[in-house]
C-alpha cells in the first residue's frame, strides 16, 4: 500500500460528507505517556490485595516510578505518587475523582511479550456461543501450540487457549491475556485513540448526517485511511469505514468495531469533549498554531494547566470544563505530568 493510495481514499472520504463525527456528550478520558515495563490504564485505581500496601508520599511521578522498579514487591505505581506492594486483588471505577488517574502495572517476567500477539496483563475473557477453551498440554506448550493453529485465536498464562470467538475481555488478578494480531475479530484489543466493540458492526448515517464506505482491500487499509482522515467515525474487521455520523451499533458475532475518540488523545493530559472553560479567560490565545504545536506548547511549559480546540491556554488556574459546546475539546494537564 502507497501513501499516494492514501491521500487519494483520504481525500475521497473528506468529500462524502460535511457532516462532524458524533460522539457521547460529555466523554472525559486521560491519555497516559507510555512507560517501558509496564501498561497503563488510565481514570482508575486498584484494590490492593490480601496482605498488599499502598505507599504513597512520593514527590515526583519520577520518583514514584524508580522506587516501583526498584522495588520486586512492587506490582504497580500511579501518577498520585503511590506505589502498591504486593498483589493487585482488581482496578474499578467508583469516583469521578479518579479521572486524571493513570495506574501503571508492572509486567511480569512469567509473562514475556510475544511477536504476533497482543499481550495484557491481569486479562482472560469470556468464550462466546459456540466456542471453546481448550487447555494446553503441557501448560508450557501452549504459545508454540496456538502459533500453529489457525483455529486459536488466544492463549493466556494459565495454558488455556480460545477456539472460536471472545465474547468479551475481563479482569483476572492471575493471568496475563495473549491475543492473536491476525485474529483480529474473533478477538478485540483495545486500541489507542478508539473505543473497541467486541462482536459489533458500525452502521454509518446516511445524507446529511454521514455516510459509510466499505469495504476496502484488508483492514489495515481501513485502519491506516481512518486514522488520517478527521471526518472517519470508525472502522471494523471486515474493512468498513464509517463516515461522519453513527447511526447504530449492531451486534455481529466475530466481528471488532473501533470508534475513534471525538477528542485526539494527548498524553499526560485528559481530554474533555464537547466542553469548554469559560469561568477564567484564557492567558493566550495562539490561533496560528496546529494541534500538535500547541499541545508541544503547553505540554513544555510547566505552568500551562490545559489549552482548548481553538488554541487558547491557561496558566493562571487550572480549567475545569463545565461549559458544553459542541465539537470542543478542552485539554487539561493530568496531576504529575
Amino acid at each position: 500500500m502507497t501513501t499516494s493510495w492514501l491521500q487519494r481514499v483520504a481525500y475521497l472520504l473528506l468529500v462524502l460528507t460535511y457532516s462532524a463525527v458524533a460522539s457521547p456528550p460529555f466523554s472525559r478520558k486521560t491519555a497516559c505517556p507510555h512507560k517501558d515495563g509496564f501498561e497503563w490504564r488510565s481514570d482508575i485505581r486498584w484494590k490492593a490485595g490480601s496482605g498488599a500496601t499502598t505507599v504513597g508520599g512520593h514527590s515526583s511521578l519520577s520518583a514514584t516510578e524508580a522506587a516501583c522498579r526498584n522495588d520486586a514487591q512492587c506490582k504497580a505505581f500511579n501518577n498520585l505518587g503511590e506505589i502498591l506492594r504486593g498483589n493487585i486483588n482488581s482496578l474499578t471505577v467508583v469516583s469521578s475523582n479518579y479521572v486524571g488517574t493513570c495506574v501503571y502495572l508492572k509486567r511480569s517476567s512469567a509473562c514475556p511479550e510475544r511477536s504476533g500477539y497482543q499481550l495484557l496483563m491481569y486479562t482472560s475473557w469470556q468464550v462466546a456461543s459456540g466456542s471453546r477453551n481448550v487447555r494446553a498440554n503441557p501448560i508450557s506448550s501452549a504459545p508454540t501450540t496456538c502459533d500453529a493453529d489457525s483455529t486459536c485465536v488466544a492463549f493466556n498464562s494459565n495454558g488455556d487457549m480460545l477456539v472460536g470467538v471472545v465474547e468479551k475481555l475481563i479482569w483476572s488478578s492471575t493471568t496475563c491475556a495473549y491475543l492473536k494480531t491476525s485474529a483480529l475479530g474473533a478477538v478485540c484489543p483495545p486500541l489507542y485513540g478508539y473505543e473497541a466493540k467486541q462482536n459489533f458492526e458500525v452502521v454509518g448515517s446516511d445524507g446529511m448526517s454521514g455516510t459509510a464506505m466499505g469495504p476496502l482491500l484488508d483492514v489495515s487499509q481501513a485502519r491506516e485511511a481512518c486514522q488520517v482522515n478527521p471526518k472517519c467515525s470508525a472502522w471494523d474487521s471486515s474493512g468498513n469505514i464509517a463516515i461522519g455520523g453513527i447511526d447504530s451499533y449492531t451486534p455481529k458475532l466475530g466481528t471488532c468495531a473501533y470508534v475513534k475518540n471525538s477528542c485526539v488523545p494527548r498524553a499526560g493530559f485528559i481530554a474533555y469533549a464537547d466542553l469548554t472553560f469559560d469561568s477564567t479567560p484564557s492567558d493566550g490565545h495562539f490561533p496560528e498554531l496546529c494541534g500538535n504545536d500547541i499541545y508541544s506548547k503547553c505540554l513544555n511549559d510547566p505552568t500551562c494547566q490545559g489549552y482548548n480546540t481553538l488554541r487558547h491556554i491557561w496558566t493562571s488556574v487550572k480549567p475545569s470544563p463545565n461549559t458544553e459546546f459542541s465539537g470542543m475539546c478542552t485539554y487539561v494537564r493530568a496531576p504529575g505530568y
